[in-house]
């Protein structure tokens, strides 16, 4: 609550002001097995921001190994609106992230 004094009428007001501050949070597990090199399973929940969009959004992404499958859901809260949605085989899970096809700039001298 903050006081002022108003120079017109020479009496006391009370404001109150409300913040309201943003706080974005996002956690990530992965559970490993002795003998294995990658994690059988990792989680990723909270938000992440979308270049797309200029904005942050709520992204759930679950991947076992173990289990061959790959869930991912995006979701724009601001709106209330499922952006994104996909759950399948890992194994079926390709061209996306770091297993993207790059086209090769090579330079070949004739």
């Amino acid at each position: 609550m903050i006081n002022t004094n108003c120079s017109k009428c020479h009496t006391e007001h009370s404001m109150v002001s409300e913040v309201s501050p943003l706080i974005l949070e996002q956690i990530k597990v992965k559970v490993k097995k002795t003998g294995i090199k990658k994690p059988i399973e990792e989680i990723t929940k909270g938000a992440d921001f979308c270049k797309k969009k200029d904005k942050y959004i709520d992204r759930t992404m679950v991947i076992d190994r173990e289990h061959d499958q790959y869930y991912e859901k995006i979701v724009d809260h601001s709106i209330n609106e499922v952006l994104h949605e996909c759950r399948e085989l890992l194994s079926q899970h390709i061209g996306h992230g770091s297993a993207k096809i790059r086209k090769c700039k090579s330079k070949t001298k004739i």
